[in-house]
């Protein structure tokens, strides 16, 4: 199964999105690349979410928030679940968290750090071949990505009661791209009942507010009805969720930098390494581009009632 569209970056007033080169700021891009070829799938998306624990943005790790997932066949995740727990064994890991492995500044001083000891050249082993296995293994990934404080300053209250935390704009985000994905660039194209069954790192926190979003959109944005079923594990036990953990954690450095004005993707660095193969979306607003989808509703309203008056 592949994904068919177009590379060129161009600007977009409803919202943005960024692709394997992001040395500018352009913010729109269609994803290529022929991935796989197999016939008539169901999907499964193991997703997870970054950046959410303070929905004012003013925490450490809350400027951006977003959630983050990867697209597969279950055929596929199976092969990936192996290879994940594989290369875990290889070398003493009871479960991957990005976060953790990231963490050289207090993980060294915790005896039960995985990573205690490791010198650059096996962190850097490890962690490839994790990217790989994530990267390669999948149809693609996709992300939505809000600057928080752009979030909260440009929605109305009247629409935070509908949309009370920035998470639930991400996830919509994130539904709506991964709907125009499959429904228009998949190659073959599925079949009219295939679905995608969604798996969310379990956490109390957002669980409500995910199976509400699903839902609305599933009611309204998804005609096709490609949405399947929704459920909340442990990635301890759900190994493909560790895939997520891994894209999220990644991504959502990645929009912290773009936030502050470096659209640079250092070469060989992890985001460079989990997008080269070219099937990542990753839609991401910021001030601007709030301002511009805001501006888009009010002159369609406004169209609209014109409309009607006429």
């Amino acid at each position: 199964m592949g994904l068919h569209g177009s590379d060129n970056f161009t600007k977009t007033g409803a919202g943005g999105k960024w692709g394997c080169d992001m040395k500018q700021p352009q913010r729109t891009f269609e994803l290529l690349d022929v991935l796989k070829e197999v016939w008539s799938v169901n999907l499964i998306a193991y997703v997870d979410e970054s950046g959410t624990h303070d929905a004012k943005g003013l925490a450490q790790g809350a400027d951006t928030a977003g959630v983050f997932g990867y697209i597969a066949s279950p055929e596929e995740w199976e092969v990936v679940a192996e290879e994940w727990t594989r290369t875990l064994v290889e070398y003493g890991v009871k479960c991957f968290h990005a976060s953790e492995f990231a963490n050289r500044k207090n993980g060294p001083n915790n005896p039960a750090w995985p990573y205690r000891g490791w010198d650059d050249a096996t962190r850097d082993s490890f962690i490839r071949k994790l990217i790989t296995i994530a990267r390669d293994g999948t149809y693609f990934s996709v992300g939505g990505i809000v600057v928080v404080r752009a979030y909260d300053e440009n929605i109305s209250e009247e629409h935070k009661k509908d949309m009370e935390h920035p998470y639930q704009f991400c996830f919509q985000l994130f539904l709506d791209q991964l709907l125009y994905a499959v429904n228009n660039h998949l190659e073959p194209p599925l079949c009219p009942t295939d679905k995608v069954d969604f798996h969310f790192d379990r956490q109390s926190e957002m669980e409500d507010r995910a199976r509400r979003t699903f839902s609305t959109i599933k009611c309204i944005r998804d005609p096709q009805c490609r949405l399947g079923s929704i459920s909340f594990d442990d990635k301890s036990d759900f190994i493909p969720l560790q895939t997520a953990d891994l894209l999220a954690y990644v991504m959502r450095q990645s929009a912290s930098r773009k936030m502050k004005g470096d659209w640079t993707v250092k070469s060989g660095g992890w985001e460079q390494q989990l997008v080269e193969r070219g099937n990542a979306i990753m839609g991401y607003y910021d001030d601007g581009v709030f301002k511009n989808f805001l501006t888009g509703i009010t002159n369609e309203k406004q169209s609209l009632i014109g409309r009607i008056q006429s």
